[in-house]
Order: C-alpha cells, then sequence, then structure tokens
C-alpha cells in the first residue's frame, strides 16, 4: 500500500508537469483513500485517517487553485531552483538529524506510523509540487491567460 501510495504520488506530480489536470486529482483522491484505509484498517487509529484526510484535502484545493492559475496551452518544464529545494532538503535532515531510530521504529509501514514524519513528508510533497506547477511562484508579474 506504501509503494502504490508513493507510485501515485509520482503519477500526480507527473500530472501537474504535462498540465493534467484530471489525473492529478484522481491520483491525489486514491492517495488520500489510501491513506485513510490504511490507518483505519491496520494501524487503528481513525483520527489519523482525518488528518491524512485534511492535509491531502486542503493540499488538493491549493493545487486545484494553482492549475487553475496556470495557463494551459504550455507545456510545463522542470527547472529546479538550486536556491530553494536544497534549503528544503537540508532543513528536514536537520529536523529528522536528533532522532537516528525513525526507520527503525517504522519500519513496518514507513509513513502512518510516525505523525511527524507522515505529517512533514505530505506538507513537502504538497510544496514541492506546488514550487513545480506554479507559474506565479517563478514569475508573480506576469500573469496568466486564467486571469486576463
Amino acid at each position: 500500500i506504501l509503494l502504490l501510495s508513493f507510485l501515485l504520488s509520482l503519477f500526480s506530480i507527473l500530472a501537474v508537469a504535462f498540465s493534467n489536470s484530471m489525473m492529478l486529482i484522481l491520483c491525489i483522491l486514491f492517495m488520500t483513500l489510501f491513506g485513510a484505509f490504511y490507518s483505519v484498517h491496520i494501524a487503528g487509529s481513525q483520527w489519523l485517517s482525518f488528518m491524512v484526510l485534511f492535509i491531502m484535502v486542503g493540499g488538493l484545493m491549493i493545487l486545484y487553485v494553482f492549475i487553475m492559475s496556470m495557463n494551459t496551452n504550455e507545456k510545463l518544464k522542470f527547472k529546479l531552483g538550486f536556491g530553494f529545494t536544497p534549503l528544503l532538503f537540508l532543513l528536514i535532515m536537520f529536523f529528522f538529524m536528533g532522532s537516528q531510530s525513525i526507520l527503525e521504529q517504522s519500519s513496518n509501514s514507513m509513513v502512518y506510523e510516525n505523525f511527524s514524519f507522515m505529517v512533514l513528508s505530505l506538507l513537502f510533497l504538497i510544496v514541492m509540487i506546488m514550487y513545480f506547477s506554479s507559474k506565479l511562484i517563478k514569475n508573480p508579474s506576469i500573469p496568466s491567460k486564467g486571469m486576463k
């Protein structure tokens, strides 16, 4: 289930890259359902599944606003900002440097057993998709066709 949700998150990043908003919405919906079902049936924590649901639906709303404001005629190219992305990776590595046993504690289900790791990874996924998908973040002075 964890591998399937990881593949769905990769497909959602590709859907943003090729401006296919329907595939993105379906991938995030399936990721939300898999996370909620896994948390209820296997981990036995119902409030954690609702937390996953709220985080993913909030991320979906943010992504939907950015995709609707994008120019859909042009294909989006991945441009890795070398100032932003390594700082984000270093921040996450510094956050988890104190506890070395994160992978040992949650080896069976890497994301859903550790609550802080789950929330941080979902927020990281939302931030990275917003960073790669939005022309407004890269060029805030140039409005897209939907805003004209």
